[in-house]
Formats: C-alpha cells, sequence, structure tokens
C-alpha cells in the first residue's frame, strides 16, 4: 500500500517512516536518562504509529495522511504505552516549531519593498511610486498590519478560508 502524507503547505510527499523514527528520538534524546527508551522500543512505537496510519488512511478512503494527523498518533502511541516524558517533550518540540511557523514574517516582505523587489506592490497602483519614502512608509504599515492580523487578530480559521479563497477580507 503507497503512503502520502500531506504536508503543511498542502504539497505531497511519500511516507516515510525514518521521519516517524527521527521524531521519537529526538524527544527521547531530551529527557532524563532514566526515561530513556531503548533503540528497540522506539522501532516498536514507530513501527505501531506506521499501522495505526495505514488505519487511518485505509478507514479514510484516501490516499495521504496530514502530516498534524500523524503528528497526534505519534503523541498517543507515546502515551499509549506510557512513555509520558516522551509524549510531554514531543508535544513542547511541536508547540515551539508551530510558534517558529506562525512567527514575524514582513520582514521579507519589507526588504523586498525597499530595494523595489516586489513586483505586485509595485504595480499595485500606477500613481504610486514605491522608491518613495512616504509610498513606502505606507506600504510598510499595510504589510505591518496584515501580518499582525494574520498571526494575532484573526482565528486561523479565517486566515485559512481566505488563502482557500473560500471567503475574503480586506487586507
Amino acid at each position: 500500500m503507497d503512503m502520502y502524507v500531506i504536508k503543511r503547505d498542502d504539497s505531497v510527499v511519500d511516507f516515510d517512516q525514518n521521519k516517524i523514527t527521527t521524531a521519537i528520538t529526538k524527544a527521547n534524546n531530551s529527557v532524563e536518562e532514566r526515561w530513556k527508551l531503548k533503540d528497540p522500543v522506539i522501532s516498536f512505537i514507530s513501527d505501531y504509529v506506521t499501522l495505526e496510519i495505514k488505519e487511518a488512511i485505509k478507514n479514510s478512503d484516501k490516499e495521504a495522511i496530514e502530516v498534524e494527523t500523524i503528528q497526534d498518533i505519534v503523541e498517543s502511541a507515546l502515551v499509549k504505552y506510557g512513555n509520558y516524558d516522551i509524549a510531554k517533550e514531543y508535544i513542547i518540540y511541536r508547540y515551539k516549531r508551530s510558534v517558529a511557523r506562525q512567527q514575524n514574517t514582513t520582514d521579507n516582505d519589507i526588504l523586498k519593498l525597499l530595494a523595489n523587489k516586489n513586483k505586485l506592490m509595485a504595480e499595485e497602483n500606477a500613481n504610486k511610486d514605491t522608491t518613495m519614502a512616504s509610498t513606502q512608509r505606507d506600504y510598510i504599515a499595510g504589510i505591518t498590519s496584515r501580518d499582525i492580523t494574520r498571526r494575532i487578530l484573526l482565528p486561523e480559521y479565517i486566515s485559512k478560508a481566505h488563502d482557500e479563497g473560500i471567503l475574503h477580507f480586506h487586507k
């Protein structure tokens, strides 16, 4: 059975069990020595997770599973087999990665604007010269406002719906 993973950017890649093993190993390396798992136990849990993923795909009539679902299955497996400290480290790692993905993304947009490399903004309004400081100031305010709105003010599902074209909010 071919298995595929839907990544956060909606790309689809082949399922790779080694990534499960690596993730569990990294969490394992973060706990006190007395809680650490031996390699055969890590392999067992990784195999169990893979079987759970196969079952989830089979039950969904899809060929792919979202990466978030896989991570949920890993957490559940760690807890199921009593590896609470490792599960905690895994959850903390997931949270930190989630926060990192949501970090302020305005810097690149602003730098592109200042270097006059943002073609969309340069062509947005023929009456505005994006090399002028006053125009750049206005665009920087818009970039910053849009970023804060998406990351902090709006619920994630609204931003996602906007990205998918389900609804539109004016930026």
